[in-house]
């Protein structure tokens, strides 16, 4: 009891000490998180400085403060990608979905979850924010449209995994990496080309296209990066 009685009594002269800028909150955090281990009482701080939920914003935003927690996926994240426009995110899981969440607010937008079959290792948007694409253990790269959520197109082509996908810059083509480096028609979902270079024993993880939309660029676990001519 009079251990309580005190560690109550620390936790509201730090609390003090804190309103009157005596004290830096780092300083008032370590000695209640103290209090806590301790089994003390840190309820009159807690509610003197009140809680955010975690979906919302801080009204003071400071370096390294998290704004939102996104909770939806029920497995891990594998893949973030921003909208062109800064307003969503998309993320991919091993929970087979891609979901888009609203980055003003962090309101759940929409669930794309009946077109993978194994885990989402890659998303990314088009450059106009109508469409995204997904890549999957499931073998596939897929294409969703990004305000519906109706999927568009399934390119079927790899033998392995799908580990990462990317748009051209003029958005009428989808490379995608996995035994090796194919590109899609994104208008039609054709096969266009397939680039073989990386060793047939590993897998290419990483695919880009440079700015002018003429060479792609890829990185494999053979150790090297290597650039094709589109």
């Amino acid at each position: 009891m009079t251990t309580q009685r005190a560690s109550s009594q620390s936790a509201v002269r730090t609390n003090l000490l804190l309103s009157q800028k005596m004290i830096s909150r780092r300083a008032a955090l370590s000695q209640l998180v103290g209090l806590a281990l301790a089994g003390g009482s840190i309820v009159q701080f807690a509610s003197s400085c009140g809680s955010a939920s975690p979906s919302s914003a801080p009204s003071s935003p400071t370096l390294g403060t998290v704004f939102y927690t996104y909770h939806g996926h029920t497995n891990g994240v594998t893949s973030v990608t921003w909208s062109p426009d800064g307003k969503r995110i998309a993320s991919g899981s091993h929970d087979d979905t891609v979901q888009v969440w609203e980055t003003a607010t962090g309101e759940h937008v929409i669930n794309y979850c009946c077109g993978h079959s194994a885990s989402v290792t890659s998303v990314t948007w088009s450059p106009d924010g109508k469409r995204i694409a997904s890549g999957s253990h499931d073998g596939t790269a897929q294409v969703w449209d990004a305000a519906t959520g109706e999927h568009v197109y399934t390119y079927r082509g790899h033998s392995a995994s799908v580990l990462a996908v990317a748009w051209s810059p003029d958005g009428k083509r989808i490379a995608s990496a996995g035994d090796n480096v194919r590109v899609w028609d994104a208008n039609t979902g054709s096969h266009t080309f397939t680039y073989h270079g990386h060793l047939s024993t590993s897998s290419v993880t990483s695919v880009a296209w440079s700015p002018d939309g003429k060479r792609i660029a890829s990185g494999s676990s053979d150790m090297t990066v290597q650039i094709w001519q589109v």
